[in-house]
């Protein structure tokens, strides 16, 4: 008895039955008829065949056969798009009439039933809050066309006004057709104008405004920022509230069901009550999200996020359902006709779900990113809805709704992140980061390309009249007119009547160029009194071209030499186009009207008549690269000639000099061959005269100016690149006839151009400065000088032999030694940087020698190196490092003449030996490099144990580095002060079997192994004692039954030194069966990341046998050359490895 149906399901179908078809076999016809209820709003929104106005269906004849139950009736619904709440529900009536048997059996007739015969349809129009606004979200709808479907059409010029921040978001436009746009840098939202692009007002907000604004049905602004806060703002500017979400809003805001704004953070979707910004809900999406929320007509939400799920929400903010995608759903879902979920992601493929569930339509793939929401076009029916998509691939798609096909696809130069917008005549535009904007046609021919200054990541706006607003990152808001438009260049012009005539000018603009037609331009309004009428004119018409874009109508002036009359004024009107060829072309709503004043004056202060022509003379130029302009006094005006104040040149219409009073200019910085356009004006107590005609003049060629030669120093032999610095140097290589330098010619290996020249500097027999000249087909330069020096050659330095530490001054003398200080660019001595350098003159440069390595000497030549010659090296130097390693024997007698050898290395240029506290041998004689002997002289006392020191040939220093390789004067027994010190023990751990080899370090440790009395460590006596210096004792630790712990005690019978030394350090014995492999210490525990050095791993239960290691680990890499020693000793050679702790482990068998 009763369907109801929503206006954009776009159809209803009515089911008719045959009752009892399988008793009573008939057939018969049946008319289906329309009868008209209510149609209010936009026009009767049922029964058409087609779009408004088409031929309605009034009547159906159904045909059923014998047996069929039942057919149906489809009946289509118009789709008119308006806002929901303009036009009320409609409703009409589907009755049954007109049955006309055809067969029948057995005496069985059909009959139309006397109830039920009737079906009442009502065409939902339900007002929404959603749809009370002409610009409620981001894309304007639900399909993301982003075009108005409702209002007052006004057509106006194209215009591009600067607004001093990048824009990324959209324009909103509001009923009353002024746009509303935010932007970055400065953050501000502002109203402009749609007539002419004017700001109506701006409002400064001190945070980053990245999403498009959404327009209230009071017509308020909201607009989230990116710290966080949503604003909402009156339609004058004025504040209304401001709401802080948790994190930054990034997306634009939605107008939603039961009164709220939807506002996505970073990580929830929020509910703000529009009327305070009150929170009414949030739902946690868990991640950073991007689109903006899409709301259906019956409230349900649906949204996006980054982590690859879309959401569907009940208007109250709880869960309807999630659908999971290959990647994060970055635009705003699209919600089409018959209940389907539309949305890019940014796994390529393009998703269709079920509103009901999210379950999957189809899934069609296209590539790339998919960042912009997706624009549904439904003007031409269901079977042919559309989807356009952009892709960060840059192409721009075009998917059939139905099951995802691709109808088309356009490349676009660079990827898109603008969302598409589908205009009302089904052209898609779209912006692309190739700093355009983009037009096609429905099948996908590009309409046209408008250019911007950067990127174009703002979607276009669409007003009723197809014309469209978007923003770039060049900080421009556009107005973009798709087909010729006419209006007038200038709303106001002057002419004083002395100038007979003025030029009324007519433009075309829109990307529409190919269009032809005529206009008129009527003349009306005019003002008139005192001398009589000064203009007269009839209407006249002029044809734009295809490809013409302005028009010119001169209108005469009449100079009646009435002075006393006041100003008149007239109007010229643009209007009554008639399209000769092509389509679409409009005389603008705007800017129609030009409004001409025509002003009257005494001939005494009549403004100033145009001068003549300047004269202009070349005759200097290709010397000077002067121009000499000069002009005469003119006539100022009709009465005659009247003081100049100043005159004023101009070169291709650029003022090139300050005003004067004088009669000549001299003019320079020109390019020579060039044609340049000279023009004139002058000022009087009367105003500014109109411009001169012009001159032109061709400029001539130059000769070559030499500004520069590069390097201004060459060795002797020549052969290096001179680079020549200058100007008009000619076109190519062969304007350059000849480069001289020192006389001889110069080979020119490359013209770089008319400003560079590099040629080979070609040999000089003495050092010195030569003259250098280019010359040209068009003359030659002025002379600037190169010098020629010599290559450096060292004959001497003041030392040849140095300690390496030593960083004393050496004076290096010989020739050649550079020009300047500049040109040493380093000095070194056997291959050290010597420095700091000073450079006295050519022969002559002073250094302070550098630090050698350690423990070798260094051996090599002093060299020095310039900048213009290379380098050249002389005498040899050698850096000494003596190192003393081992003394024999360690003491003798007060009486001297002991013979003591010292081992070391670099030994043999030492120059003199220290034997105990300073006392130098009576005799010594270095016999190698390795090994120097001495003999000791007498000494009054004995002396204890002191280092021996070597010295160098230059005098420095070197003491021995462990002072137990010292030596003793003795007068008997040797003594050495104080008691036994045990310093260090290692390792400190060994299994309870013993047998592993404990060192302990310290001093007085006995002369020999005889003054070792007793050794303990951790109570255990060693097995075996080895005495290694006063310094050093090795014990192989005997054997214990049970674990135990304890310092490491030592007692010595050494005249004078004799005592007791018990470590600080506590010896572990083990069980090595009971403990896993533990490393307690590394020596050394630092090393270079290069690896490749011998580390002594110390530690507890290696095992008792090298069998019963596997290896040793370094982090993840297995050392080299493993040594087992015993169950607390092993070495090995550590890898390489990155800065930093590294864990190291033995691993056993």
């Amino acid at each position: 008895p009763t369907v109801t149906v929503h206006e954009y399901d776009r159809q209803v179908t009515i089911n008719v039955l045959n009752g009892d078809a399988v008793k009573h076999n008939v057939s018969f016809t049946v008319d289906v008829t329309l009868t008209d209820g209510t149609a209010l709003g936009n026009g009767v929104d049922y029964g058409h065949t087609g779009g408004i106005g088409s031929t309605n269906i009034t009547t159906v004849t159904l045909t059923f056969a014998e047996g069929e139950f039942h057919q149906n009736v489809t009946i289509p619904i118009t789709f008119d798009m308006p806002p929901f709440n303009t036009e009320s529900d409609e409703t009409f009536t589907v009755t049954l009439t007109n049955l006309v048997q055809l067969t029948g059996h057995n005496e069985t007739t059909a009959y139309i039933a006397d109830s039920s015969n009737t079906t009442q349809v009502t065409i939902v129009n339900t007002p929404n809050p959603y749809y009370n606004s002409t610009w409620p979200r981001f894309g304007r709808n639900n399909r993301h066309t982003s075009s108005l479907a409702a209002g007052v059409m006004t057509r106006h010029p194209p215009w591009t006004i600067p607004m001093s921040h990048a824009f990324r978001a959209s324009p909103a436009i509001a009923s009353d057709g002024s746009i509303f746009v935010g932007g970055t840098g400065p953050s501000v939202v502002a109203s402009v104008g749609a007539a002419a692009g004017d700001v109506i007002w701006k409002k400064l907000l001190a945070t980053d405004l990245m999403t498009s604004p959404a327009i209230g049905s009071d017509g308020g602004i909201f607009i989230g920022s990116h710290d966080g806060i949503v604003f909402a703002l009156r339609n004058d500017g004025g504040a209304k509230w401001n709401t802080t979400l948790d994190s930054s809003v990034i997306s634009a805001v939605t107008i939603g069901a039961n009164s709220t704004l939807l506002a996505m953070s970073r990580t929830s979707l929020y509910a703000l009550a529009l009327s305070d910004g009150k929170i009414q809900w949030n739902f946690t999406t868990g991640n950073v999200n991007a689109g903006a929320a899409s709301v259906s007509s019956s409230g349900t939400i649906y949204v996006g996020s980054d982590h690859s799920k879309l959401y569907a929400l009940h208007p109250n903010g709880t869960l309807l359902w999630s659908h999971s995608g290959g990647a994060k759903f970055a635009g705003a879902p699209a919600i089409g006709p018959g209940g389907m979920i539309y949305t890019g992601c940014n796994d390529g493929n393009v998703y269709a779900l079920r509103d009901t569930d999210g379950n999957l339509a189809w899934m069609s793939y296209i590539g790339g990113q998919i960042f912009p929401s997706i624009a549904l076009d439904i003007a031409d029916g269901p079977q042919n809805d559309a989807l356009y998509v952009g892709t960060s691939f840059g192409s721009i798609s075009k998917l059939s709704a139905q099951d995802g096909t691709v109808l088309w696809s356009r490349a676009t130069g660079d990827e898109i992140v603008s969302s598409p917008s589908v205009s009302l005549t089904g052209s898609v535009r779209v912006g692309t980061d190739a700093n355009a904007l983009l037009s096609y046609d429905a099948n996908g021919v590009l309409e046209w390309n408008f250019t911007t200054g950067d990127i174009v990541r703002s979607s276009p706006a669409l007003a009723l009249d197809d014309s469209l607003y978007v923003g770039s990152n060049d900080g421009n808001l556009y107005h973009i007119v798709p087909y010729s438009i006419v209006y007038m260049q200038n709303a106001t012009l002057s002419v004083w009547e002395n100038e007979t005539s003025v030029n009324v000018v007519i433009l075309r603009g829109g990307m529409n160029t190919t269009a032809s037609f005529s206009v008129d331009v009527v003349f009306a309004g005019l003002t008139a009194t005192g001398g009589g009428v000064d203009f007269t004119s009839a209407p006249a018409t002029v044809t734009f071209a295809p490809g013409v874009g302005s028009m010119t109508v001169a209108v005469s002036i009449a100079y009646d030499a009435v002075f006393s009359e006041p100003d008149e004024t007239f109007t010229a009107t643009v209007q009554n186009l008639v399209l000769l060829s092509g389509v679409e072309a409009y005389v603008a709503d705007s800017s129609v009207v030009s409004t001409v004043t025509i002003r009257h004056v005494d001939p005494l202060s009549a403004p100033p008549l145009a001068p003549a022509a300047p004269l202009v003379s070349t005759t200097a130029f290709s010397a000077s690269g002067i121009v000499s302009v000069t002009w005469p006094v003119p006539a100022v005006n009709i009465r005659g000639s009247l003081p100049v104040l100043a005159y004023t040149i101009y070169r291709d219409g650029v003022q090139v000099a300050l005003p004067g009073i004088s009669l000549s200019f001299a003019d320079s910085s020109l390019t020579e061959n060039t044609a340049y356009v000279y023009t004139l004006r002058f000022n009087t107590s009367l105003g500014m005269s109109p411009m001169s005609a012009g001159t032109t003049v061709t400029t001539p060629f130059r000769g070559p100016v030499l500004t520069s030669v590069t390097p201004s120093v060459v060795p002797l032999a020549g052969g290096v690149a001179v680079t020549l610095t200058g100007s008009f140097f000619g076109a190519d290589s062969t304007h350059v006839t000849q480069v001289l330098i020192g006389g001889a010619n110069a080979t020119v290996t490359t013209w770089t151009s008319s400003s560079e020249v590099i040629v080979q500097a070609p040999p000089a027999l003495t050092p010195g400065s030569v003259p250098v000249t280019i010359s040209t087909v068009h003359g030659d330069s002025a002379v600037t000088t190169l010098t020629y020096a010599a290559a450096p050659n060292v004959t001497a330095v003041s030392r040849t032999i140095m300690g390496r530490v030593e960083q004393s001054t050496v004076a290096i003398t010989g020739t050649g030694l550079g020009v300047s200080a500049a040109d040493i660019s380093t000095v070194s001595l056997a291959g050290i940087a010597c420095a700091p350098f000073t450079w006295r003159n050519a022969s002559h440069v002073d250094c302070v020698a550098g630090v050698a390595p350690v423990g070798t000497r260094t051996v090599g030549p002093a060299v020095v190196t310039t900048v213009s010659t290379g380098s050249g090296s002389g005498p040899t130097f050698t850096f000494t490092a003596p190192v003393v390693s081992s003394i024999d024997p360690v003491s003798g007698p007060i009486a001297g003449g002991t013979i003591v050898t010292l081992h070391g290395s670099d030994l043999g240029d030492v120059a003199g030996v220290n034997i105990s506290a300073s006392v130098p041998c009576s005799t010594f004689a270095p016999v190698s490099t390795t090994l120097v002997t001495c003999t000791t002289a007498p000494v009054s006392n004995p002396v204890a144990l002191s280092p021996v020191t070597v010295s160098s040939p230059t005098g420095g220093v070197f003491t021995t580095t462990v002072p137990a390789l010292g030596f003793a004067y003795t007068g008997g027994p040797v003594v050495i002060p104080g008691g036994p010190l045990i310093t260090s023990v290692t390792p400190t751990s060994g299994p309870i079997t013993g047998g592993t080899v404990v060192t302990i370090t310290g001093t007085a440790l006995g002369l020999t192994a005889a003054d070792i009395a007793t050794l303990t460590i951790a109570g255990v006596a060693c097995a075996t004692t080895t005495h290694v210096s006063p310094t050093e004792v090795r014990c192989t630790t005997g054997s214990t039954p049970t674990p135990t712990t304890g310092p490491v005690s030592i007692t010595t019978t050494t005249s004078g030194s004799a005592g007791t030394a018990v470590s600080t350090v506590i010896f572990t014995y083990f069980d090595p069966v009971a403990i896993a492999p533990t490393v307690t210490s590394l020596v050394p525990s630092t090393g270079s990341t290069a690896g490749g050095y011998v580390v002594s791993v110390y530690g507890l239960s290696f095992g008792a046998t090298p069998s019963s290691v596997q290896g040793v680990t370094v982090g993840s890499v297995s050392a080299s050359a493993v040594i087992f020693h015993n169950s607390g000793f092993i070495e090995c050679t550590f890898p390489a490895h990155p800065t930093g702790p590294v864990p190291v482990a033995v691993v056993p068998a």
